[in-house]
């Protein structure tokens, strides 16, 4: 099964990167959708843990495709 996400990159206060996955995307978003909906979300401010800002500053975003392949499922 082939499944397709889109990895948003950040930088919180602190300088570390922060990955924010949406699973399911719409694949015909532009840079510029994209890159707009991040500003909005480094605008917010919502997302604290610990003292650190979470999206402080705005790095990438790729789609990212995984396949998976099953070998065997005893789960039944």
């Amino acid at each position: 099964m082939k499944t397709i996400q889109l990895q948003l990159k950040f930088k919180n206060s602190e300088g570390k990167s922060v990955n924010y996955v949406v699973r399911h995307p719409k694949l015909e978003l532009d840079e510029e959708t994209i890159k707009t909906a991040m500003e909005k979300i480094v605008e917010a401010n919502v997302s604290v843990k610990n003292g650190v800002e979470l999206y402080r500053e705005v790095v990438s975003a790729t789609y990212v495709e995984k396949l998976e392949t099953p070998i065997f499922d005893f789960s039944d």
